[in-house]
């Protein structure tokens, strides 16, 4: 007993040790580094792989904003390839650095490297859309659109179409699991709607399976999560049935409006969004598309934005805090008005973003879709 009581204070103590150790940054002694661990390369990059290219133009214009000079934030961008383990290592790595401020992503790379992260006294930037990841941990935070805040976009939009069957597909990963499980499903229920959810792993091949249950369910409403390279091949699957107007899709579909997906296959599809991405809904999106195009060679989608405005919140927070960047700090400076939109977050330390329903007209462009009741 006593051993074991000797054993945990000690561990505490080690822990109380090591946060008491880690640097204080000031602005007259050291960079600020941002230790970054999210997937770079492969399918998965798709979703945030110019993360950091935009953090950096972020800072580096919030920088001249703030009258910062020079500008104190500098980058340790790995790739984790999307594998949980890599993530591991390399966080385990950067944090013998003693970072100043953390980025993972995704989701379930996030969830593995939280052990070791939540250690540290730095703030922990999520990229990750679990629903609840941002309230578990004293210094997690996540400035991006995310599962907690596109669920009640699902039932909004069941709602709105009085639908009485609704059918649900989505990948078996726990943060898909989590979000249709406790923030959708009872829901659905409250609404007296039959409900039937197919899930499948990220690696799967057939989706003509899942698109024939769902025809045979005969559903009002089709509620459509994965990754951009599931979603397409599941829009086609239902368009093959006939089920096209059905479905309201996750936020990952904006992926296929920046990586050449034809846009004849994607037409008619209703998506949920961040507003960044509906023509003329954010002011100052249009102009600072043209900047981030003419630096980077393509357009940048709604992560990208998030991104950069999140690099100009920790650049007035290092402004107010005289050389050092906190949760707090960073919660001091919000909300926030950026090129995503107006930025802040909920007791949880998540972000409050404004989020729309958009689909790909006849011309094969992106109109905003005005539900009932939102």
């Amino acid at each position: 007993m006593h051993g074991s009581l000797a054993r945990l204070f000690g561990t505490a103590a080690i822990v109380a040790v090591a946060a008491l150790a880690w640097p204080a940054a000031d602005a007259a002694s050291q960079q600020l580094t941002i230790a970054g661990n999210i997937p770079l390369t492969g399918p998965a990059s798709s979703f945030a792989g110019n993360y950091f290219k935009s953090l950096e133009m972020g800072y580096d214009d919030g920088c001249k904003e703030q009258g910062i000079s020079p500008c104190p934030f500098k980058i340790d961008a790995q790739d984790n390839q999307a594998k949980a383990q890599e993530a591991v290592t390399i966080a385990q790595k950067q944090l013998l650095a003693k970072p100043s401020i953390y980025v993972s992503g995704l989701s379930t790379q996030s969830r593995a490297v939280l052990p070791e992260v939540d250690k540290s006294p730095i703030p922990h930037l999520l990229v990750a859309f679990d629903s609840f990841m941002a309230q578990r941990g004293e210094n997690r935070i996540r400035l991006l659109p995310n599962y907690k805040i596109e669920a009640p976009m699902y039932v909004a939009y069941a709602k709105s179409k009085g639908a009485k069957r609704v059918f649900g597909t989505g990948l078996s990963l726990a943060a898909a699991t989590e979000q249709f499980g406790t923030l959708i499903e009872p829901e659905i229920k409250k609404m007296g709607a039959a409900y039937q959810l197919e899930q499948f792993e990220v690696s799967v091949k057939d989706y003509n399976t899942i698109a024939l249950k769902a025809k045979e369910f005969n559903p009002d409403v089709i509620f459509l999560n994965g990754l951009s390279f599931n979603v397409y091949p599941l829009i086609k699957a239902f368009r093959t049935q006939g089920l096209t107007d059905k479905i309201v899709s996750c936020m990952d579909f904006v992926d296929l409006l920046y990586n050449n997906t034809p846009r004849d296959d994607l037409k008619g599809v209703t998506f949920i969004t961040p507003i960044f991405e509906v023509p003329g809904a954010v002011p100052s999106a249009t102009a600072w598309r043209a900047q981030w195009a003419a630096k980077h060679g393509k357009q940048p989608s709604f992560v990208d934005a998030y991104a950069y405005d999140t690099g100009r919140i920790l650049a007035a927070a290092y402004k107010k805090g005289g050389g050092k960047v906190t949760v707090e700090l960073i919660r001091s400076v919000l909300p926030f008005k950026g090129v995503a939109g107006d930025i802040q977050i909920d007791a949880d330390k998540d972000i409050i973003a404004t989020l729309g329903y958009a689909r790909i007209n006849d011309k094969g462009e992106v109109e905003a879709v005005k539900v009932a009741g939102m």
